[in-house]
């Protein structure tokens, strides 16, 4: 048995070794085993069951486990078929791909380590070698186990026997057979609910009363929440709305947004979530661009909505929060509109589609359309590390619905897994911490500038709650400088993943450890995954920047939808770009630089925004910089930073130039801002990303008319 401080230090870095095994067979079972390993001996059929997979690698390593007295033997046949069919066909793959890849992680990790845990760790890793190994040897010395059967199962069938002649081997045999049945039918009852849009309805039966939604605006039990999705997709059925129409969601975060989402995910509707920012005219255009048959909204955005409904042919207008009589004519009550229905499982589910629109970085946001739901390996590696708990953990929400960022991570990826939500209706750096005291929160999705906020609140807030039940961290969005994201570790954990994604498609993924070891890295993309393109469509060498081209799937592409001339501009052959820059070091690591809309051409050199913000936005007045071009009549462009001050600093020309000079002690000078403004509050994207064209078109406006009174 693995001694005790060797076992916590195994589960300590149990996610490290995930890491290191994504890529094989091994990951996650790995790390559950690992975990379990420091709660002392246990039975290895028991064991078995606890992992709750089937995967013939997991039972193997048991037997290894077992045979080198690290956990008791249990009667347990089904170990031995395991085993006997992973040696014969997958055990040496396997465990070779485990072997380097935890020598190459290993070496990485023994930089992090505290010295006091340096004896600690290097034991209880050392046992879980030596546990792979007895796998081998173990699986190659047992003579008694039976060879495959020809009908493809490593144990042979056997004949029946009378109940009172059968042996506890045999008792045991027949008992793993009936779990592995049931995971089997398990397994056909989530594939078929999920083909249909049902999943909610599948985690209402399993665990009726956990926790789906909390929020400010009421809570929802999986029950509850699968019943009101039914009786809402009842209402849009009456209403005339069939598989293919689409409808549109003007909401914030509150329950209904996700009753109307899972019930459109049902009636095989194609679902547009409407940034409730817009001005109705911008609204106006979405509605007829999706051609909604249906809006659903609430009431503080309903005079906005009703504004925009010119040329909108919809047969369905739905009002959450609509008590009173002041109700725009044409809007039906949503909470009437339900209390008509049943909320039994509707009958001939369809599975329907989600239509983000892009943030319109130029000219009118398109929206990204593909004819079916999209299903992504990238999808299944989030899932997998994520480690969402069904009925027990809860995911913080922090920004809003209607961007597909907060949709994916925060709402779809814990729900489908079983893992409650609690939703934000408006983002506080404090507030966040309190929510995660509050409800134990487990997982959520920031974006870099929450990190900036939420490290730069004064020591004593930050002291003052129990962030604790924080283990998960997905962030995206916008490139996050260094010292924010090391500084957010140092104080949380190293809890951090990072993705490189948009609603086009997916990029690349970075866990906390990979990216200490390569500060700024926004994952190791597969091999042919991403290309590094110049001006002329050819690749670019290791280290040079360029712009980022990821591979297009095979089928069901993405295309902007009525915008045939945009679709083809973003894909080059058999890869798109979403406009990035960056590059790929001589390993393979993908390393952002800004976007190509956004680089600023001064006097013929380069100069990418990102790189000068990373720099001014650890300077203790900072709360938040953009850095943009200007037209400057020497350079073409010149470098301006525009810095929103952090509480307790006031602008003056003297901060001004301490900026210049901070940003000139750590940068080359061409890259330095030549002037500095400061704003009460910089533009963002609902997303979180600042918003660069807001800011140009500002200074611009500004521009022109100082020449006009000149």
């Amino acid at each position: 048995m693995i001694e005790a401080t060797g076992a916590r230090t195994v589960a300590r870095l149990a996610r490290h070794v995930e890491v290191a095994l994504a890529g094989c067979d091994l990951s996650v079972p790995q790390y559950r085993l690992l975990s379990l390993l420091s709660e002392g001996s246990v039975n290895a059929s028991t064991l078995a069951q606890r992992l709750v997979v089937s995967r013939p690698s997991v039972t193997a390593l048991v037997d290894g486990l077992v045979a080198r007295g690290m956990v008791e033997r249990g009667t347990d046949p089904a170990d031995r078929r395991h085993v006997t069919h992973l040696v014969t066909e997958l055990g040496e793959q396997v465990l070779a791909e485990a072997d380097r890849a935890a020598e190459a992680r290993l070496r990485d990790l023994a930089t992090h380590l505290a010295p006091d845990d340096a004896p600690d760790a290097a034991a209880g890793l050392a046992a879980w070698g030596r546990a792979l190994d007895s796998y081998r040897d173990t699986a190659a010395r047992a003579r008694h186990w039976p060879d495959r059967s020809p009908s493809g199962d490593s144990m042979p069938p056997t004949a029946p026997q009378d109940e009172a002649s059968r042996t506890p081997d045999e008792e045991v045999t027949e008992a793993e057979a009936r779990t592995e049945d049931d995971a089997a039918a398990r397994q056909a009852l989530v594939e078929r609910a999920t083909a249909t849009g049902m999943l909610s309805a599948l985690w209402a039966t399993v665990q009726p009363d956990a926790p789906a939604v909390r929020s400010a605006q009421g809570d929802r039990t999986f029950r509850e929440l699968n019943a009101r999705t039914n009786q809402l997709a009842r209402a849009l059925r009456g209403h005339g709305l069939q598989a293919g129409d689409s409808i549109a969601l003007i909401c914030a975060n509150r329950p209904e947004f996700v009753e109307t989402l899972h019930a459109a995910q049902r009636t095989g509707l194609r679902l547009t979530p409407v940034n409730w920012h817009l001005t109705a005219e911008e609204i106006n255009y979405i509605l007829r661009d999706c051609g909604a048959a249906a809006v659903v909204t609430e009431r503080r955005f309903v005079d906005t909505v009703a504004a925009a409904l010119d040329g909108v042919d919809a047969r369905a207008l739905l009002l959450v929060d609509a008590a009173g009589e002041d109700r725009p004519a044409g809007f039906d009550d949503y909470e009437q509109a339900l209390a008509g229905q049943a909320g039994d499982d509707i009958d001939e589910p369809v599975l329907g589609t989600t239509m983000a629109y892009t943030s319109g970085t130029t000219g009118r946001p398109k929206g990204v359309h593909r004819a079916s739901v999209a299903v992504s390996p990238f999808t299944a590696l989030i899932g997998e590390v994520s480690g969402y708990v069904a009925g027990k953990d809860l995911n913080l929400v922090t920004g809003p619905l209607y961007h597909s960022a907060p949709l994916a991570f925060s709402l779809s990826l814990p729900m489908t897994r079983g893992a409650g939500v609690v939703l934000m209706d408006k983002w506080g750096a404090e507030e966040t911490l309190r929510l995660i005291e509050e409800h134990r929160i487990t997982h959520t999705h920031l974006v870099p500038t929450m990190f900036h906020r939420m490290i730069s609140l004064p020591q004593e807030v930050k002291d003052r709650y129990d962030t604790s039940s924080l283990r998960h961290v997905w962030h995206g969005a916008a490139p996050c400088p260094v010292p924010v994201k090391q500084a957010f570790m140092d104080w949380l954990g190293p809890i951090a993943w990072e993705y490189y994604a948009a609603t086009e498609g997916f990029g690349s993924v970075v866990g906390p450890h990979e990216w200490l070891a390569r500060p700024g890295t926004v994952g190791l993309p597969p091999a042919g995954h991403i290309r590094i393109l110049d001006e002329a469509g050819e690749d670019l060498p290791a280290g040079v920047p360029g712009t980022i081209y990821l591979k297009a799937p095979d089928t069901n592409r993405f295309v902007y939808l009525g915008d045939e001339a945009k679709t083809a501009s973003s894909y080059k052959g058999d890869y798109f770009t979403l406009g990035d820059v960056g590059y790929l070091d001589e390993d393979g690591w993908l390393f952002l630089t800004d976007r190509s809309v956004d680089l600023i051409i001064s006097g013929g050199v380069n100069v990418y925004p990102a790189e000068v913000e990373a720099v001014l936005i650890t300077h203790p007045s900072v709360g938040d910089v953009g850095v943009i071009g200007v037209p400057d009549p020497d350079w073409g462009e010149s470098v301006k930073a525009v810095v929103e001050l952090q509480p307790g600093y006031e602008a003056t020309p003297a901060l001004a130039e301490e900026l210049t000079a901070w940003a000139r002690e750590r940068l080359a000078h061409f890259k330095c801002p030549r002037t500095v403004d400061f704003v009460d509050e910089l533009p963002r994207t609902p997303s979180g990303k600042l918003s660069k064209r807001t800011l140009r078109e500002s200074f611009r406006r500004q521009a022109a008319a100082t020449g006009a009174d000149a």
